[in-house]
């Protein structure tokens, strides 16, 4: 039976973790939004074809796309089908080597996978990750961020490993000082001097590698963590805030409620998968400088 067509109407993280799908669509599938997400879009061509931003995308074909890179793409029409397996996450700093890949147009990372069983452990690992992200399992979305990882894995071991010119030590350097104390991070100015760059050519050149400033990135994972410890423990949501690096709690549940779409407290509360709203994603507040409770980063 052929899956349902996606909805370009909704944006797809769960709690700013992982969401999946496989989709078998006709030839009237496309997808617009003209800013993007906040999060990645990993595409695997399965049978068919697609045309992403110009890009054809054949069987055997992965796409990643940038967060914040305009989305613009539908099934070939001189096919008349594609079939494909995607994800959106949060790319963990660990794992954003495994997606060096030549980049086929702005935003938009490819890496053709020829060797058809590696193509197919690819495809049911984010088959693994569409069943974990719908479980309601306590761990349903690490366990399918686990999943996308291992297809991330088995394309990287198709390719032979990244790409020895798109890899950044330094950045990658940077991404584990902020994930090595979220509870009290590094500022950019302390992070700038630890790799001896200027604040503005860090932060240019980590937006250049990840797809968004290093304030953002480091929030993102901040309010991961602390979806985790709401579902995880019985803390108040002041206590939570703390863990996670806010120093006032009623500015971490307006950012945590444009993060997930629900208060911490609903969320905690929440029976099964949470899904972000319709639209971008969270948007980085106008106004002030910086995060009262966590300074040092501009606001973008």
């Amino acid at each position: 039976m052929p899956r349902q067509p996606f909805s370009r109407q909704t944006i797809l993280t769960p709690g700013g973790l992982v969401h999946a799908g496989h989709f078998d669509n006709g030839a009237d599938y496309a997808t617009k939004r003209a800013h993007g997400t906040d999060d990645w879009l990993l595409i695997i061509t399965v049978s068919g074809a697609g045309l992403l931003s110009g890009v054809r995308s054949e069987p055997g074909d992965a796409i990643a796309i940038r967060p914040g890179t305009a989305h613009d793409y539908g099934t070939d029409p001189a096919v008349g089908r594609w079939e494909l397996a995607w994800a959106h996450l949060l790319i963990p700093g660990h794992c954003l080597d495994l997606v060096d890949w030549p980049e086929a147009a702005p935003g938009l990372l490819r890496r053709h996978i020829a060797d058809q069983e590696l193509l197919g452990r690819a495809v049911v690992a984010i088959d693994e990750a569409e069943r974990w992200s719908r479980s309601g399992s306590p761990y349903d979305q690490r366990l399918a961020l686990n999943a996308v990882e291992r297809a991330l894995l088995w394309c990287a071991v198709a390719g032979g490993g990244p790409e020895p010119i798109n890899r950044d030590p330094l950045v990658r350097q940077v991404c584990e000082r902020i994930l090595a104390d979220l509870a009290d991070p590094p500022d950019l100015a302390s992070l700038a001097r630890s790799v001896g760059l200027s604040p503005s050519r860090l932060a240019h050149r980590f937006t250049a590698v990840v797809g968004v400033s290093p304030g953002v990135w480091r929030e993102r994972h901040q309010l991961r963590w602390a979806c985790q410890l709401l579902d995880a423990t019985d803390h108040t949501v002041a206590a939570v805030a703390s863990a996670v690096g806010f120093s006032d709690p009623f500015y971490f549940s307006k950012r945590f409620r444009r993060f997930s779409g629900r208060t911490p407290s609903a969320w905690r509360n929440r029976s099964g998968p949470a899904q972000l709203p319709p639209g971008r994603g969270p948007e980085p507040d106008a106004g002030s400088a910086s995060d009262p409770g966590l300074p040092g980063f501009p606001r973008t």
